[in-house]
């Protein structure tokens, strides 16, 4: 594209900074304006529920970039100034305080929103979600040791928050509606596993249960769970997981489906608009599909994707998404999406300090969870961008180093 081409990137997040990032380092010399709801440049938003919650990380160490960074690469940054509307046909973007804003590509980088529970009145104080820095700030605020705290969602944030919460000294109780932890996203066995160190830590973790009631007017109280119990708490965390920020998208007309459909390029059904992030859904990433993947890595490779193909260059390869999640001093690192009711293998250290489970399809590796095992992890990946077919039996049997399978898997 010239150097008179307009990019204007709507959202503040991960995927945001590494679109503009992407486009300066391909050379891309055209207009680049970032438009965020926020106050606060781009930051990493993981560390949230971990090491700002826990008072180790200050807020300028969140930054993605610094300031000058912005500055010496030509970008209008515009914080705090939220789009509201875009005209598709006319190319033109509805902004408070602002006149319309021209662009040839948008690129929305919208993310999500902390989905509510329904049962909280609004406006009651001492109700939290973590979804920005100014969620965490807010919860953090709220905590001292002593402080009783009931946490909705059995997800990884909600275990993460927890595990915080209980090294500041807060007594912690999560409710899950599900059978189990991470019913959706774990396997059984590293399921099991992090409970057992919720417990460990002093933790009550139910699963199975529901809340029928949030007890207080004002202020939060405590909850009535579904099965009658009573819980008394000072500050209630509310993690459900989140909801996709299609407005604008779907204003603009773009199709949309539990996010903004997206091409294997990042583009929408309207070829000037991309979408990357937590918001984008692919229909086609990696030959499985479509979806939604809320992680730093999908935020990275689809902002890369989409500023190569903004820029006119080559796509940069796919390969199976990864993930991670720290709760007290366990490393989770997954690699691969595997199937809702996967059959896991299980691979343990004779300590067990160490568990690795892997999803096997077609004798090939497909997903793997590695609790602890950052060298399973790293063998993981290449197994799986190898496509190399394996033996289960050598694959769960620890006398047999991992790495080895990477040159005897056959061909």
């Amino acid at each position: 594209m010239s150097a008179s081409t307009r990019v204007v990137v709507v959202g503040g997040g991960q995927a945001a900074a590494q679109l503009i990032g992407s486009l300066r380092g391909h050379g891309f010399g055209g207009q680049i304006t970032l438009f965020s709801d926020e106050q606060m440049l781009p930051y990493h938003r993981p560390p949230l529920s971990k090491k700002f919650l826990l008072g180790e990380l200050s807020q300028d160490k969140l930054l993605i970039r610094k300031p000058a960074y912005y500055e010496g690469h030509g970008v209008d940054v515009r914080l705090g100034c939220p789009v509201l509307g875009v005209d598709a046909a006319a190319r033109q973007l509805t902004v408070a305080e602002h006149p319309n804003i021209d662009y040839d590509v948008l690129v929305l980088a919208t993310g999500g929103r902390a989905r509510r529970l329904p049962l909280v009145p609004q406006g009651m104080s001492g109700v939290h979600a973590l979804r920005t820095y100014t969620d965490a700030l807010a919860l953090r605020d709220r905590l001292h040791a002593g402080a009783r705290v009931v946490l909705i969602g059995g997800g990884y944030i909600g275990l993460e928050v927890a595990a915080s919460l209980r090294t500041l000294g807060c007594e912690v109780t999560v409710l899950e509606m599900q059978s189990r932890v991470l019913e959706r996203s774990a396997a059984p066995a590293i399921a099991q596993r992090l409970v057992e160190e919720h417990a460990h830590h002093g933790s009550r973790v139910h699963c199975g249960i529901g809340v029928s009631r949030i007890l207080g007017e004002h202020a939060f109280e405590g909850v009535l769970t579904s099965d009658g119990q009573t819980i008394e708490a000072d500050v209630l965390v509310v993690g459900i997981g989140m909801q996709a920020n299609t407005s604008l998208a779907e204003q603009a007309g773009l199709a949309c489906a539990d996010g903004i459909l997206v091409d294997r390029s990042g583009r929408t059904s309207d070829p000037s608009i991309y979408a990357i992030g937590d918001v984008a859904c692919w229909r086609d990433r990696d030959g499985q599909g479509s979806g939604r993947l809320e992680s730093v890595d999908n935020a990275i490779f689809s902002a890369n994707v989409a500023a190569a193909a903004i820029a006119g260059v080559a796509p940069p390869d796919a390969a199976a998404p990864w993930f991670w999640s720290d709760q007290y001093h366990n490393k989770l690192q997954m690699v691969g999406l595997a199937p809702a009711q996967a059959s896991w293998l299980q691979r343990r250290s004779e300590d067990g300090a160490r568990l690795s489970c892997f999803c096997i399809e077609d004798e090939r590796l497909r997903a793997a969870q590695c609790l602890n095992a950052a060298g399973d992890f790293i063998v993981a990946k290449r197994l799986i961008a190898s496509g190399q077919r394996i033996d289960p039996a050598a694959l769960t049997n620890p006398s047999i180093a991992l790495r080895d399978l990477c040159t005897t898997a056959s061909e």
